[in-house]
């Protein structure tokens, strides 16, 4: 019996392991003096050194705490000890090996290194001491068996004594300095996150997120909750510049790597962070099969207490390994997650910012979207597997290596069977990519077009083309089913291929091994330790290939969606055709023309010519000179340039020849289509980055001048009303009489309006007019040179200049100067006066004004509380039930036939045991039907759930969203941020049509294979059987625990991406009146605060998923260390290949449960998305009748109207419960066939009282009847199908034919007809000769009047009896006016016509039967024109309200 007190001799032996001594279980004291202490001592001191140099001369950030004195006292106590255990291994009587002085002398130099060190952590650093806190912990880890050999030799007691008492200061400075110093911090210094301030400790076990979790389990997150994170993290400006200037540098040489180059430069600091946690993982993973081999060595051996107390070592190498795994593995991971998130922020920003400089149109708007959404999500996937890439390929490589022990040459089998995977997995990639290129490139078309229907729904309704819109809509996602049908189908093939190792490699190699053993007689048979060795080995190869593999394929697709985003950005920049000069008149002494001219020249033109994308000119060889403090108008015909050559003064025309010079400080632009931002009136006016208090006096000069105030009066909250995207909630008047106040108030010396006032009735232009550009106009300043192009020669006669365009290109110009004798009301030629802001009705005071800047309280979404039991029966409803069974009756045949393939191995075994060889060819044709079962059942289920759901579900969803939203009422869709709505399109679709199938499948796999494992475990290991509820409840409460919090951050996740979305076609539409105001910057800097918030909810999911994990990684230590006392406690009474049966499927348990909540996880916070539109689509008001009687509506006749009648019953219309009512107790009468024209001053509630026909704007009192119909009990979509609308703004399906913009409701069978209609518009031109009307239509290439146009023609064709026109006329010139109502006489010829209009003249010309005269919301005159023209008031004094307007058009008005 060995001796239990050992002597010197003993111990002065490298070992490891003593003998003769004790138990047999200690390491040697040398042994622990040279790899226990001196080996970790010397490599703290190196690195202690390194980080004193790195911090002295740093400056202070902590300030001086009772913490820092208490870390010195314990440092100062620790050295003492470590001089008094020197001085007695000096002793000559101390028994000592040969490296027990140098490691005792190493030991003080180390603590005295430590106390200088944690002097200048203290105060140089945020963060605690991560080099200390490590150094420390391994010290103390490996302090703890020293002291048990010290104890047991002779003589070394007392320095046992100091050993131990160190140790209890070790612990001591471990906990001190794992404390936080954020109260400490210097005022400057003083940083937010908690992470950034977390120790190591608090950092390993990710402590710092406990209080957003704790806080998002007992109530609702909101984003104001959440936790700062790392600045790193949030698109840090100098990371764009160096990733984008290193593209730049790289583009030349056009090699894949040079794509790679640059990223690692901007992110090698995450990316050498999270090598080091993966190579420890990688390590503690191949310590897995050998503790297996040699528990089941020791389950083999009898009951003692030397054999108890090896398995009580072996219990504590198996805590350690599984501990290391989850430490190891989560930060790993964690570094891979910032990483990712870095980069996703690094490349939004980038994105954004290269908008500004490129030549983008409206339409672009797809392209850009789905680089932010889709190709950021997959970019993200891929960049959390980077680590993988390399250190699942060191991990195959050396299990295959390693596996050389167990199954000698049989370890070419998994060789040969990876190759071939990986041969033909990257075979497969190269076209993975040209499929998933298709389907993105699908889902650009479909958010697109989604994005354009959005922004134009009112005009839709009007049209009636909710259903054309619905069937292409339809189409276009059928069209994206079909795109990603390849793609899944070859994905399915890639994911048998990259789990061939899962079933495939033991069958062939177990057996290959156990055949050349019987044929070369080997001594080694598959006994227990060897078979469950390589199992184990075998398991952890096929998880790190499958690692590989995925890890592969994801990198591979986000490096294809950085590959397109690098394009993008290395776009060539937006052409400057202009010359813009450093100084004023710098250009007048160089240039010979240029010196001819007024140094005063604002704009000059020599010889140019201007083109779009090809490269016939649309205006050619101009040459003029537009003097500085001018009125220049530009006049001539619809489609003729004149928007043209006002983008080229902007910059904005691509194809510039000849010379132009635009000498200007600022540029002001309303376009003629204007631009309005979803926010306040007073935002839209001010501008980006102004604030409220300022130029009080100037805003209401610019509100009064613009006749605003008169529309704040009606709105509730005045200047504060929100106006919705793109303006939706304000008329078309109001509209431009916006934007033109915006160009007015900031006071730029170059002023462009593009028929600004186009949509104006008469008197309001009048006012606007001479308010702004007669001869006491805001804009006629000295020094400010205004450029307007009109389709109206009204008031040509004012202007200083006329530039006029002719049909050819050409441009005539003319100076001239206003008459001294014109007539201009005294009314609105009197000097403006200065009204202060305070006594504008509607306008926001200063108070209200810096109360509306703050940010109002944010309600939580409701959308947070659907992600129940609800939310997967309203998925799975979208699919056949037939479906779903089989999928789960494939998926539970796949896990019943691979764990009973781990429990063939195990009788397998046992036979060998017996008898060598024993039943083999039994075994191993039965091994084999196993596996080729499991890879039939692996390959059937991603079909079944590939082809047979996942395409119905996509469908259906999208199908129950584009419903919801064509059906909502246009109230409702007017108060909803158009960027929350696509978000549903882009990001949650994408969510739902990605991740949703695939979690769901992954996680009911993992599902079933924890129960059919932890059944394994029960039977083989018995005891343990009662401690898997204990874990089923740890688990499922940490689940719980977490499930609500990352619910909600995906949620907020979601939601926080809407604004950007919102942002981004906000900028996207008015990208050139952004650039003219130079407001490029602000809006950057206003997209990445929105940026910076959205990386907070993306960030802090991955880091609570990654706490998940390693909580489900401890949780599993524990249930090993417990798996591991039964097997210890029950020696001799447990087989050894019931154990290592047991052990092996506790490693795949592990795995299994991780990925299990990982998935459960992931799949919930993926259904957020589900949850948001089951949510939109159950609380979406709708306005389709729910309790019609649709027997009435089944009722009508087959072309009602029959006759078009149409009677309104005291009809009221208001936009809000506290708004002022826009139409008041209307009561009309319009018989059948009549032509009826409603005229009045903008915002009179010309437009509201029409669109009552169609059920858009809603009633809140009357009823409207066509042909005595109640519209009420009618069906909304047959109404508005049966009514012919032609709304203001108008409406052209993008990317269609010309015969299907024209006849959308496919009425003419006959080309001749379509053609003709198409023909009297004018725009047979549009026609290419090949094409035909399957000409595809380019809505950028169209003029607004050209677009006006096209949807009278498309009017033409339809057959209703009732046609609705608004502002039809407002976008074209006299002449093109003339032709338009001579098609509205003759193509509507015997129908009903109401018709909105400003031109009062063609009224009276084009023989229009009635005229109905609205104002304040009420009709003040009606009649026949030619009546209402010549009528006075009573007392014969005044005029009446149409022959006011008639007088205003004309000039004549007094």
């Amino acid at each position: 019996m060995a001796s239990k007190t050992c002597s010197i001799n003993v111990e002065n032996h490298f070992g490891p392991v003593v003998n003769g001594c004790g138990d047999d279980v200690d390491f040697t004291l040398l042994f622990e003096d040279a790899i226990l202490l001196l080996v970790p001592t010397v490599l703290s001191i190196l690195v202690g050194l390194c980080r004193v140099s790195y911090l002295r001369g740093r400056s202070q950030k902590i300030r001086t705490s009772l913490n820092y004195w208490v870390k010195l006292i314990f440092h100062a106590i620790y050295i003492l000890l470590q001089l008094v255990s020197l001085v007695i291994w000096t002793l000559p009587s101390t028994p000592k090996t040969s490296l027990s002085l140098p490691s005792s002398v190493a030991s003080l130099l180390a603590a005295i290194t430590a106390i200088y060190l944690s002097h200048l952590e203290h105060f140089c650093c945020i963060r605690p001491s991560t080099c200390l806190v490590l150094h420390y912990s391994v010290v103390w880890l490996l302090g703890i068996p020293r002291s048990r050999t010290l104890l047991s030799v002779s003589g070394l007691h007392t320095l046992a004594s100091i050993h131990i008492a160190s140790l209890v200061v070790i612990l001591a400075l471990v906990i001190l300095e794992s404390m936080e110093k954020m109260h400490t911090v210097l005022p400057h210094c003083r940083s937010e996150s908690l992470e950034m301030g977390a120790g190591a400790i608090s950092r390993s076990l990710f402590w710092w997120l406990n209080p957003l979790l704790l806080l998002g389990c007992k109530g609702t997150l909101l984003m104001r909750d959440l936790l700062r994170i790392d600045s790193s993290i949030c698109a840090d400006q100098t990371d764009q510049v160096r990733l984008v200037m290193g593209w730049a540098r790289c583009r030349e040489h056009g090699k894949w790597y040079h794509v790679l180059l640059p990223l690692f430069q901007v992110l090698k600091g995450e990316l050498l962070r999270g090598a080091i946690p993966r190579l420890a993982q990688g390590g503690f993973l191949l310590s897995q099969p050998y503790l297996i081999k040699r528990a089941i060595i020791l389950f083999a051996m009898p009951d003692s207490s030397t054999n108890y107390k090896k398995g009580l070592l072996l219990t504590v190498a198996f805590a350690l390994a599984f501990v290391g795994i989850g430490v190891a593995t989560t930060r790993a991971r964690h570094h891979s997650n910032r990483l990712a998130s870095k980069l996703r922020g690094i490349l939004m920003a980038i994105v954004y910012d290269k908008i500004f400089d490129s030549q983008l149109q409206p339409h672009d708007v797809a392209i850009v979207t789905t680089m932010i959404t889709t190709h950021t999500e997959r970019i993200t996937i891929g960049m959390q597997t980077i680590q993988d890439t390399w250190g699942c390929l060191a991990e195959v490589i050396l299990i295959i290596w390693l596996l050389s022990d167990p199954l000698r040459i049989a370890d070419l089998a998994p060789v040969f069977i990876s190759l071939v995977c990986v041969v033909a997995v990257a075979g497969a990639v190269g076209y993975l990519v040209q499929r998933q290129a298709l389907w993105l490139k699908a889902i650009k078309t479909r958010v697109g077009a989604t994005a354009a229907m959005l922004k134009a729904m009112k005009s839709i309704k009007m049209s009636g083309m909710a259903r054309i819109l619905y069937d292409q809509m339809r189409s276009l996602r059928d069209n994206e089913v079909r795109c990603s049908r390849g793609y899944r189908m070859l994905l399915t093939v890639i994911t048998l291929l990259v789990h061939a190792n899962t079933f495939v490699t033991p069958v062939v190699a177990l057996s290959m091994y156990n055949l050349l053993a019987r044929q070369k007689e080997w001594t080694e048979t598959l006994d227990s330790p060897r078979a469950f060795t390589a199992l184990a080995f075998l398991t952890i190869l096929a998880s790190s290939f499958v690692g590989l593999l995925q890890s592969l394929t994801e990198l591979s697709t986000a490096l294809g969606c950085i590959d397109s985003i690098r394009e993008f950005v290395l776009q060539p920049s937006r052409a400057e055709g202009r010359w813009l000069p450093e100084a004023y008149g710098l250009m007048l002494l160089r240039d010979e023309v240029l010196s001819k001219a007024s140094y005063s020249g604002h704009v000059v033109a020599q010889a140019l010519s201007l083109a779009w994308e090809d490269d016939t000119p649309i205006l050619q060889d101009l040459s003029f000179v537009l003097n500085r403090g001018t009125l220049v108008m530009v006049d001539g015909p619809v489609g003729g340039g004149k928007s043209t050559l006002l983008r080229a003064i902007l910059g904005e025309v691509p194809k510039v020849t000849g010379k132009l010079t635009v000498a200007a400080r600022s540029v002001a632009y309303c376009a003629q289509s204007p631009w309005i931002v979803s926010g306040t009136i007073q935002e839209n006016i001010r501008g980006p980055g102004s604030g409220a208090r300022s130029l009080l006096d100037w805003y209401a000069t610019v509100l009064d001048a613009c006749d605003l105030h008169r529309d704040l009066a009606s709105l509730p909250e005045g200047d504060l009303t929100v106006v919705g995207g793109q303006g939706i909630g304000l008329s078309g008047g109001q509209q431009q009489r916006l934007a033109l106040a915006r160009a007015i108030f900031c006071q730029a010396d170059l002023v462009l309006l593009d028929d600004v006032m186009s949509g104006l009735d008469s008197a309001t232009e009048e006012h606007v007019f001479h308010r702004v550009l007669g001869p006491h106009g805001l804009l006629r300043t000295p020094g400010v040179t205004v450029v307007v192009a009109t389709s109206s020669p009204r008031w040509l006669a004012f202007a200083d200049q006329v530039l006029t365009v002719g049909a050819d290109g050409s441009v005539t110009s003319l100076t001239q100067r206003v008459s001294s004798d014109l007539t201009i009301s005294n009314d609105n030629a009197s000097s403006v006066t200065l009204v202060a802001a305070a006594e504008l009705s509607g306008v926001a005071s200063p108070a209200q004004a810096d109360e509306n800047e703050t940010r109002p309280p944010i309600k939580a979404s409701a959308d947070r509380d659907l992600a129940d039991v609800s939310i997967y029966r309203y998925y799975l409803a979208t699919a056949p039930s037939g479906a779903w069974l089989l999928v789960y009756g494939s998926l539970a045949a796949l896990v019943a036939l691979h764990t009973f393939m781990s429990v063939w191995v195990k009788w397998w075994a046992e036979d060998n045991d017996r008898e060598p060889n024993r039943n083999l060819n039994m075994r191993v044709g039965i091994y084999w039907l196993l596996g080729a079962l499991v890879a039939g059942f692996f390959l059937l289920t991603p079909w079944c759930l590939w082809s047979l759901v996942a395409p119905r579900t996509m469908v259906a969803l999208h199908r129950d969203l584009l419903q919801t939203v064509l059906n909502a009422p246009f109230s409702f869709l007017s108060s909803v941020d158009a960027g929350e709505t696509l978000n549903r399109f882009s990001q949650d679709l994408e969510l739902i049509d990605f991740q949703v199938p695939e979690f769901l499948m992954l996680f009911s796999l993992t599902l079933l294979m924890c129960i059919a494992q932890m059944i394994v475990i029960a039977i083989q290991v018995h005891y343990a059987a009662a401690a898997l509820p204990a874990c089923l409840v740890v688990f499922y409460v940490v689940q719980r625990f977490y499930t609500r919090t990352s619910r909600q951050l995906r949620i907020l996740d979601l939601e926080a991406r809407a604004p950007l979305l919102s942002l981004l076609l906000e900028t996207i539409q008015g990208l050139e009146t952004i650039r003219a105001f130079d407001w490029s910057n602000k809006y950057r800097q206003r997209y990445h605060g929105l940026l910076v918030e959205a990386q907070k909810p993306f960030y802090l999911l991955y880091a609570v998923q990654t706490w998940l994990a390693l909580v489900l990684d401890l949780s599993l230590a524990g249930f090993v260390v417990v798996v591991m006392g039964i097997g210890v406690a029950s020696l001799g009474k447990i087989s050894p290949a019931a154990m290592g049966l047991a052990l092996v499927n506790i490693i795949a348990f592990g795995t299994s449960v991780k990925l299990l909540t990982t998935y459960w996880a992931s799949l919930e916070t993926s259904l957020g998305a589900v949850a948001r539109i089951k949510s939109f689509v159950e609380r979406t008001p709708s306005e389709m009748l729910e309790h019609a009687p649709h027997e009435v509506s089944d009722q009508l006749p087959q072309h009602w109207p029959v006759e078009g009648s149409i009677e309104f019953r005291n009809v009221s219309v208001a936009y809000g419960a506290q708004s002022t009512p826009t139409v008041r107790k209307i009561s009309l009468s319009i018989p059948a066939g009549q032509k009826v024209a409603i005229c009045g001053r903008t915002a009179s509630g010309k437009t509201s009282l029409i669109t009552t026909m169609f059920g858009i704007s809603d009633l809140t009192d009357g009823e409207i009847l066509i042909d005595g119909r109640s519209i009420s009990t009618i069906d909304r979509t047959s109404l508005r199908t049966a009514i012919v609308g032609v709304p203001q703004d108008s409406f052209i399906l993008e990317g269609c034919s010309l015969r299907r913009n024209l006849d959308p409701f496919d009425v003419h069978g006959d080309d001749t007809v379509v053609m003709h209609a198409l023909s009297t518009v004018g725009l047979d031109h549009l026609i290419h000769p090949d094409s035909g009307l399957e000409t595809v239509v380019d809505e950028n290439a169209l003029t607004p009047g050209q677009k006006q146009l096209l949807c009278l023609a498309r009017a033409s064709l339809r057959p209703g009896r009732v046609v609705v026109l608004d502002e039809p006329t407002s976008s074209v010139d006299q002449e093109t006016e003339a032709q338009m109502q001579s098609i509205i006489q003759t193509a509507f010829a015997g129908r009903t016509v109401i018709m909105v209009t400003h031109r009062i003249r063609a009224v009276i010309e084009y023989g229009y039967d009635r005229v109905i005269v609205m104002r304040d919301g009420e009709i003040v005159e009606e009649g026949a024109p030619q009546e209402l023209v010549q009528r006075k008031t009573e007392g014969g004094e005044g005029v009446g309200a149409f022959r006011e307007l008639y007088l205003r058009e004309s000039g004549e008005g007094t």
